[in-house]
């Protein structure tokens, strides 16, 4: 019995089956992604600091970030979890067998979404500090590099 075993020093049991391996795995990956979040955001916001030499474009890119993965995160709950969109008859805009999010999803999205998100925002606000090292005033120098990269970036 279970209190027999407790009273034997240093016996562990161990259970194994491939529900425990993924419980396990989602538990540890719940740990550690607010982790593995900052630490993304802070290398991020470090070498962007080194890179454009300045304080406040860290804190615009990282604001830029953060907003979309905010609302695409937001728009996913809606949609999936609370079923708002089922009306349409759209399987694909339907509620989740479960109702809730698979767990990989915000571990691939949050990779994908951060990794996408600062390649344009460094793509802008490099043409940006070109046109401003042209001698352009800060308005056109942003205007300019919203023309020239805008194409680029919403394609």
């Amino acid at each position: 019995s279970q209190d027999q075993a407790a009273a034997v020093p240093g016996l562990t049991f161990m259970v194994f089956s491939p529900g425990l391996a993924t419980m396990d795995l989602i538990h540890v990956t719940e740990k550690a992604l607010p982790v593995a979040f900052g630490v993304c955001v802070a290398i991020s916001f470090a070498l962007v600091a080194i890179m454009f030499r300045a304080i406040l474009i860290p804190f615009k890119l990282v604001l830029t970030v953060l907003i979309p993965i905010t609302w695409t995160y937001g728009a996913a709950l809606y949609v999936y979890e609370d079923g708002k969109l089922e009306w349409l008859g759209i399987d694909a805009l339907s509620r989740t067998g479960d109702g809730r999010l698979d767990w990989t999803v915000p571990i691939f999205s949050l990779t994908f979404l951060v990794g996408l998100a600062l390649d344009y925002d460094v793509f802008l606000f490099e043409r940006v500090r070109e046109f401003r090292e042209e001698q352009f005033g800060d308005r056109e120098a942003i205007q300019l590099g919203l023309s020239a990269t805008g194409g680029t970036i919403s394609a």
